[in-house]
């Protein structure tokens, strides 16, 4: 309600028609009041410092000057008392003003030093905030900076054991291959060793057969023979007696 007013009273002020700068006139003042009747109920009295400074400014642009004097007044003690100076040197611009269109200079001019005193003032303490803002905001990204500083170095150190234990992972891994590979070349070694010798028990066993039968035969070929021999020589004895 507040804003709706303050566009009415900026048009009231663009408006070159007199006509239409009383219906604006109206509207805005209507908005404001209705504003300040429901900020006065809900104890807003940073609202109702602010509508009070905007009505004594309308009526001071209509030059109705006594109404505009009251509200701005009121105004700026609702300020004192509360303690709201970025509205308070606004108003004391206004009260500057509306002495400076009825001839009260003196008061023009206290009003304006004290406007540009809380303004210096005000900006000095904005500047200290935005002061002390960068330097928080420094502080901050410092903080925020070794913060992922540190967390990019734990995150290198697990990536390094990571690496590390895939590495020693690999190793054993290699091994047992290696370790399975010659376990199987000896197996395939002690059974290619195994098969020829029984290859060659066999072939012995064969040749030892074969020599056998060889043997016997050469042996019964002698038995034979000796029998034959026995059978057409004479005996000793018979030698042995014929011979004497």
């Amino acid at each position: 309600l507040a804003n709706i007013g303050k566009i009415y009273n900026e048009q009231y002020v663009a408006s070159p028609e007199a006509l239409a700068k009383e219906e604006l006139f109206s509207k805005a003042l209507y908005y404001y009041f209705k504003a300040l009747k429901m900020d006065e109920e809900l104890g807003e009295k940073g609202g109702i410092a602010k509508l009070l400074g905007n009505i004594g400014y309308l009526f001071s642009s209509q030059k109705k000057y006594r109404k505009a004097e009251e509200y701005l007044l009121k105004a700026l003690a609702l300020c004192k008392n509360i303690g709201v100076q970025d509205h308070e040197w606004q108003i004391l611009e206004y009260l500057s003003a509306l002495y400076e269109k009825t001839n009260r200079h003196a008061l023009a001019l206290e009003h304006y030093k004290n406007a540009m005193i809380l303004k210096d003032t005000l900006f000095n303490e904005e500047k200290n905030k935005e002061l002390t803002r960068k330097e928080m905001n420094y502080e901050f990204d410092k903080k925020e900076a070794v913060s992922e500083a540190e967390h990019k170095k734990e995150i290198e150190k697990q990536k390094a054991i990571a690496e590390e234990k895939n590495r020693k992972q690999k190793i054993i891994t290699f091994s047992v291959v290696g370790g399975l590979v010659l376990v199987l070349v000896f197996a395939a070694f002690i059974f290619r060793s195994l098969r020829i010798t029984r290859k060659q028990k066999i072939i012995i066993e064969e040749q030892k057969k074969s020599v056998e039968m060889k043997q016997k035969e050469i042996l019964d070929s002698i038995y034979y023979a000796r029998r034959i021999q026995k059978a057409l020589l004479p005996s000793e004895k018979y030698i042995g007696r014929n011979l004497k």
